[in-house]
């Protein structure tokens, strides 16, 4: 009955541009009917539905699916946004004979060491026409030459006399990207170059010479035009940028990783008193057997906790020190914070920072300290 409903109606999808519905949204269609029926009637009444109903209706979804009646997953409309972006990232490197970071800019730089459209001069020699464009491409952020003046690389173009190859030629994808960016006056290949025979030399005009020739593409579109995480579950972000990407990752530390400028090592394994011994035992006296005599192995046990409490105590409350000189300091009063090498990883930018336990929703340990390996002269200055 069901599959005949859904079979003879006519679903309008929310987005007038959008072909068929989503299979997701005749699927919630039937969990919706299916729960009206089991509140309303009972077996009593006919009403019964089993696993072969299910799978009945599922096959119905699948085979809509096949026949391009339902849609399953996210629906975008077609864009060739995405498709001149990539393929401008990587006939211009090709083409020009220079690497990724001359055109786009690389993570260490935090300026403008990109190309930028004023380091393309577009003009065309002759009659105004395709064929007759050449371009003058300035390499401004060649590798090893950024930080000196006046030191700069000039690369040639002209376009491919050969139609059929234009999807690999670097003028006819820079003429695409700037009349679709709006970075060139004019709408048309011919406006363009009719505008061009106003200006001295017959060079192409730019709107905007000092804006990038790539553009990026964010992964974290909700931060960056600074909104909420509600706005994104509502679909405001969406109203303002589009369909944005899926936030994936966990919040990454962008600034310099932080070391404490006391040693760990020393906090960790200093000398135990009687009065920790006793406090740990008052707080957690659940934990031990109920004697005044303690075995080796409950001794030990009651050593490496109180280690471990000091571990923890030190993570949230030991200053910290950012600056080269004390990560120096940090590296040469430590003799032994190889230890900790699995607290410690590796960020994006390639150095050290401490892994914040507390955003992977887990308690931090110092199982890497191996407690049982307690130097011998330790142990002999605890107090029992």
């Amino acid at each position: 009955m069901l599959t005949s409903f859904f079979n003879a109606a006519k679903i309008r999808p929310v987005d007038t541009n959008k072909p068929v519905p989503n299979a997701s949204f005749v699927t919630h269609a039937f969990k919706t009917l299916l729960s009206y029926g089991d509140s309303t009637w009972d077996k009593l009444d006919g009403f019964d539905i089993t696993r072969r109903h299910g799978r009945h209706l599922q096959t119905f979804i699948e085979d809509a699916i096949k026949a391009d009646r339902l849609i399953k997953g996210s629906w975008r409309k077609r864009t060739w946004d995405i498709v001149v972006a990539k393929c401008l990232s990587v006939v211009p490197v090709a083409s020009l004979g220079c690497r990724s970071g001359n055109v786009a800019r690389s993570n260490g730089d935090v300026g403008f060491e990109y190309m930028q459209w004023r380091h393309i001069d577009l003009f065309y020699e002759g009659e105004p026409t395709y064929l007759n464009l050449r371009a003058t491409v300035t390499l401004k952020f060649q590798k090893g030459f950024k930080d000196t003046r006046n030191q700069e690389f000039l690369r040639y173009s002209r376009p491919l006399e050969d139609l059929s190859s234009q999807y690999f030629c670097p003028i006819a994808w820079i003429m695409v990207h700037a009349l679709h960016d709006g970075s060139v006056s004019g709408s048309t290949l011919n406006e363009v170059l009719d505008d061009a025979t106003t200006t001295q030399g017959l060079r192409v005009k730019q709107k905007s010479p000092d804006l990038p020739v790539l553009s990026a593409f964010a992964h974290e579109v909700r931060q960056s035009i600074g909104h909420k995480p509600s706005s994104i579950v509502k679909g405001t972000t969406e109203d303002h940028v589009g369909d944005s990407s899926r936030e994936d990752k966990f919040k990454r530390h962008r600034r310099e990783p932080k070391f404490s400028y006391v040693s760990a090592h020393d906090v960790v394994k200093a000398p135990i008193t009687k009065t920790e011994i006793d406090t740990w035992k008052k707080n957690n006296g659940d934990l031990i057997q109920e004697n005044d005599y303690y075995t080796k192995i409950e001794t030990e046990r009651i050593r490496r906790a109180i280690r471990r409490d000091r571990g923890d105590h030190y993570l949230k409350t030991a200053p910290f020190e950012t600056s080269l000189t004390g990560i120096l300091l940090l590296s040469l009063k430590v003799g032994k914070i190889v230890q900790l090498s699995n607290e410690i990883q590796s960020t994006a930018c390639g150095a050290a920072s401490l892994t914040n336990v507390e955003s992977h929703n887990k308690e931090a340990q110092f199982d890497d300290f191996n407690y049982s390996l307690i130097d011998p002269s330790l142990l002999d200055e605890d107090s029992l």
